[in-house]
């Protein structure tokens, strides 16, 4: 991560930290402090600051994003081989709480968790990956 504050140059006023900029009537009014050129650039460089933060995050979203995909399509081709593979099994016992050794890969579960189970539907890993998408 970077440091914020070592970010761009730092913009000083002209004039005194506590200069209210007076109208032309001559009495400061506290409603409009800052309002001067000094002020505006303090507004800039506050706009400018702020926004530079919330872009780092984005930009970090999609290097995100392809990571989660990538995960999924390893997940999905360690699958799909397996699948091509492997014999449906025959065993007449369902166990309603052990994994269907036909479908499951270990691949698959070490990468996203996805966890066939005897007598489940789809693993929630599967909803997940298709919301993604």
């Amino acid at each position: 991560m970077t440091d914020s504050t070592d970010d761009g140059p730092e913009i000083r006023s002209t004039q005194g930290a506590d200069h209210v900029a007076a109208p032309a009537g001559g009495v400061p009014n506290p409603a409009h402090a800052g309002v001067g050129r000094d002020g505006l650039l303090a507004i800039i460089a506050n706009l400018s600051k702020y926004h530079r933060e919330h872009e780092k995050y984005y930009s970090e979203a999609p290097l995100a994003d392809a990571i989660t995909s990538q995960r999924s399509v390893h997940t999905l081709m360690a699958l799909a081989e397996r699948w091509t593979t492997v014999e449906p099994s025959t065993d007449p016992v369902r166990r309603p709480c052990a994994g269907a050794p036909d479908l499951n890969d270990e691949r698959a579960i070490e990468t996203s968790g996805m966890l066939f189970m005897e007598g489940e539907g789809e693993p929630a890993e599967i909803t997940r990956m298709k919301s993604d998408l």
